[in-house]
């Protein structure tokens, strides 16, 4: 927020996005609470959140179909 205002910019005009890990298990970063928490409290607005090398297809699809709604459901 300071190097925006710095810089004349508003600091909620600006994207913020995050490439995140939440753990050692990639399993925990499928925790709607946890997500948004990592987004509220940081403000981002948007957060990438690595593929595991096990079961990646299994990982994406829970994410998009359980994890992300909730997440959104979450915030609002």
């Amino acid at each position: 927020d300071e190097a925006a205002r710095r810089a004349g910019r508003d600091p909620g005009d600006i994207a913020r996005i995050a490439n995140i890990g939440l753990g050692d298990d990639p399993r925990s970063w499928l925790d709607p609470e946890r997500l948004a928490r990592t987004s509220s409290e940081l403000r981002f607005g948007t957060l990438l959140v690595s593929v595991p090398d096990s079961e990646p297809l299994d990982f994406i699809r829970r994410l998009g179909e359980e994890a992300a709604p909730a997440v959104r459901e979450l915030l609002g």
